[in-house]
């Protein structure tokens, strides 16, 4: 018994540093009107009654660029296993109420207040930049990056050469939804629809569903890609012809030969089926992949 007591105070002080760690080793935070940067943030994804989020945007507009330092630290953040582990063991313990925060949800936050700072947030470009190449979270990091603006486009599109096929999956990611793409990031989209890695193709195939133009060069190598050896790249070819609608009527004969093998994964058969209809109708309205 007083060793099972004695391996519970271990663990309990070890929950409690690990605790108090966040707080003594922590820099001093950002304030604005009293309150520190990630309680605004908490405020401002509404996990607060008060203040309101329109409160919390006015109060992170305010901070500026000030705050860009602690969101890319935030951008950064991971679940270590001990973390996980000691986590676990304080959920079991009915006196122990601290919650250490998820990292997923520390980096949704901080991409959120990005996007609401947007272009006051430039100065943060160079070093989102070297974090995209670096960062164990590299598709976060080019979201944040596509959600300052216009400004951010070139970072991501240089991001495209990383010899790191993670990264240039993360960069096409943040390109795509960027409301803010060119007929140049296109092109982008189409250089790596030959990438020599799947899941880049992958991400290329599906932004390419989402910004259809160039048929006259896109819509052939979408063709080409119907015989990709990833079933994930071959489904999102199929998405991306149906959105170029009539403009992509040669790829009819291969699309309708995909929806006749029944020996092919259903979801492939089921987009072919569902883009035939769309390049043979009038009018096309892109579907949700």
């Amino acid at each position: 018994m007083k060793r099972a007591n004695r391996l519970v105070g271990f663990i309990a002080a070890a929950i409690l540093l690990a605790a108090g760690g966040i707080y003594v080793f922590a820099p001093d935070e950002l304030r604005h009107e009293g309150r520190t940067l990630d309680e605004w943030l908490e405020a401002l994804v509404g996990r607060q009654t008060s203040p309101p989020p329109e409160q919390a945007r006015e109060a992170l507009k305010a901070m500026g660029d000030k705050a860009v330092p602690r969101l890319i630290d935030m951008l950064h953040a991971r679940d270590s296993e001990l973390k996980e582990q000691l986590e676990l063991v304080a959920r079991l313990q009915p006196w122990f109420n601290v919650s250490f925060g998820r990292a997923s949800t520390k980096r949704a936050k901080a991409i959120l207040a990005f996007k609401e700072l947007g272009p006051a947030a430039a100065t943060a470009i160079p070093d989102l930049r070297h974090a995209l190449e670096t960062s164990e979270n590299p598709k976060d990091v080019a979201e944040a990056l596509a959600l300052i603006g216009p400004e951010a486009v070139p970072a991501l599109r240089e991001s495209l050469t990383s010899e790191d096929p993670n990264v240039r999956s993360a960069a096409i990611h943040g390109l795509d939804v960027s409301h803010h793409t060119t007929d140049a990031v296109t092109e982008d989209f189409l250089l790596r629809l030959n990438d020599d890695n799947a899941i880049v193709r992958f991400h290329a195939a599906r932004a390419l569903h989402h910004h259809s133009n160039f048929p006259d060069k896109v819509v052939p190598v979408l063709i080409a890609r119907l015989k990709d050896e990833s079933n994930l790249v071959r489904r999102y070819s199929v998405h991306a012809l149906g959105a170029y609608g009539p403009a992509a009527r040669e790829a009819l004969p291969q699309l309708q030969e995909i929806a006749a093998d029944r020996e092919l994964d259903p979801r492939i058969i089921s987009a072919a089926l569902n883009s035939i209809g769309l390049i043979e109708s009038e009018t096309t309205t892109r579907p949700a992949p």
